[in-house]
């Protein structure tokens, strides 16, 4: 998820915490001082972790990391028509910071607090196009279910 989704989660916090619900972020790569600004702007009182080696990123997708290639990420901005431009024009007035790779798609897992290992994610959303996020209120949800389970 981009910054912008991650936002629109954590504004959810509240609701997410009084049904039991536990925010966590993973992020692959700590460039900088990307990550800080990302707590700090974004995900302030939430733990985020680290996976520098993508396995969550390849459970998302299925055992295999989805990358976009920089030809297929410029062509689609300069379609008006494409989702990749719809979710650009989404973010406006989120500031991101183009710093780190930047191509490998992100998503969501919503899953049962103690659930056995192997046990399936309540709700799961992998971004088909980067900065895809998850409808909202499916997120809350299946996140409230998962509490309640």
């Amino acid at each position: 998820m981009c910054r912008a989704e991650a936002q629109r989660v954590y504004a959810r916090k509240g609701e997410l915490e009084a049904a039991g619900v536990r925010l966590q972020a993973i992020v692959k790569e700590e460039i900088g001082s990307e990550v800080s600004e990302f707590r700090e702007g974004f995900w302030p009182e939430a733990p985020i972790f680290m996976n520098p080696g993508l396995e969550w990123y390849s459970a998302l997708h299925g055992g295999s990391q989805k990358k976009s290639s920089i030809a297929s990420f410029l062509a689609k901005v300069l379609n008006p028509f494409s989702q990749l431009n719809k979710n650009l024009k989404r973010s406006k007035g989120v500031e991101g910071n183009m710093v780190g790779e930047g191509f490998i798609h992100g998503g969501v897992f919503v899953v049962r607090r103690g659930a056995p290992r192997g046990e399936a994610a309540v709700f799961a959303h992998a971004e088909a196009e980067l900065g895809d996020g998850p409808p909202s209120d499916a997120l809350v949800a299946a996140a409230k279910k998962a509490a309640s389970a």
